[in-house]
């Protein structure tokens, strides 16, 4: 998944993610989105879609999937 990914688009997710969780937590609405029908949210980066969900007790955002927009939204795919 993230292994496979160009060296230049691993660095956009990652920080992206430090965004997210370094210095002062942010309020994960602002960055999950709502998914109907999974009970986690999105995170868009680019052409990139990560399943994602954030714990704000933990101060964690665990990631699912991380799928090309081009195929994040088909059902069934995995």
């Amino acid at each position: 998944m993230f292994e496979g990914l160009d060296a230049p688009i691993q660095q956009r997710i990652v920080s992206k993610l430090d965004d997210i969780v370094t210095d002062e937590w942010r309020d994960p609405p602002e960055y999950v989105e709502p998914l109907s029908g999974v009970p986690h949210g999105k995170i868009r980066i680019g052409d990139f879609r990560l399943g994602a969900d954030a714990d704000r007790d933990r101060e964690v955002v665990v990631i699912y999937d991380i799928e090309h927009r081009s195929g994040a939204y088909r059902p069934g795919d995995d």
